[in-house]
């Protein structure tokens, strides 16, 4: 569904990301894993279409999608703290002029795929960290996107709250067929989530390896017993000492 093709992109005299080239199909669930300053969250919002590559090319399969059609989750929730949680969820479909009363519906439908009917009517303050995050990506998915791109959306976290919101988020995949492009500096988040990881160097910001991983299938405990987690490892430590 998406291509990119030789994407590059410098920020002044900075070159963030070179000659990035990667398919996206429709239904994966890809990671994007690198150490920080590699370029993922970059790539992420020239996918999403807030800003443009220098070289190269951003495609879609059917055309570039329509508003809505792409749902962003940021490491920070970015709720607007005089909503309560129905009306942070609806905001983008309120936004695209769906009328109040079934942009709520909606919002209601999304909260409730996350875990969170009982607090549709709580003010963002009222929400733990976890919760928060939980009606970030409920408000991504309510506009029924073709992808999500997700910026370490769970990095902040505490390691509890992260664990059960990874284990929420692949059987929310399972079950929804979204598209998901996944950004993450943590080898164990991308082993557990994505069937494929794409790791990245950085100094510019490139593609290092195309890998598949057998981890999604596992469950947690399994997953450091794996040797492609040990592999990834290695591959990253390799990395970080050509840098330096």
């Amino acid at each position: 569904m998406l291509r990119l093709d030789h994407v590059g992109r410098r920020f002044g005299g900075v070159e963030a990301l070179r000659d990035v080239s990667f398919g996206l199909d429709r239904g994966a669930f890809v990671a994007l894993l690198g150490p920080s300053g590699c370029g993922k969250s970059s790539l992420l919002r020239l996918i999403a279409g807030l800003d443009a590559p220098d070289t190269g090319s951003i495609a879609w399969d059917g055309g570039a999608p329509r508003p809505g059609q792409i749902g962003f989750v940021f490491q920070d929730p970015t709720l607007l703290p005089w909503f309560d949680a129905r009306d942070n969820v609806a905001l983008p479909l309120r936004l695209a002029g769906v009328p109040k009363r079934a942009a709520r519906a909606v919002a209601e439908a999304a909260l409730a795929r996350v875990g969170l009917t009982e607090a549709a009517r709580r003010l963002p303050r009222a929400l733990s960290g976890g919760m928060r995050m939980r009606v970030s990506l409920a408000r991504a998915l309510a506009p029924r996107p073709r992808i999500l791109l997700m910026d370490e959306p769970f990095a902040a976290l505490d390691e509890f709250t992260r664990h059960g919101l990874q284990e929420d988020l692949r059987a929310l995949w399972r079950d929804s067929g979204v598209s998901i492009l996944f950004v993450t500096h943590s080898i164990d988040e991308a082993c557990f989530l994505a069937p494929r990881v794409l790791l990245m160097r950085s100094h510019p910001g490139r593609i290092a390896d195309d890998l598949a991983s057998p981890a999604p299938r596992a469950a947690r405990d399994d997953v450091a017993r794996l040797g492609f987690v040990a592999d990834l490892a290695r591959r990253l430590a390799v990395m970080a000492g050509e840098r330096s």
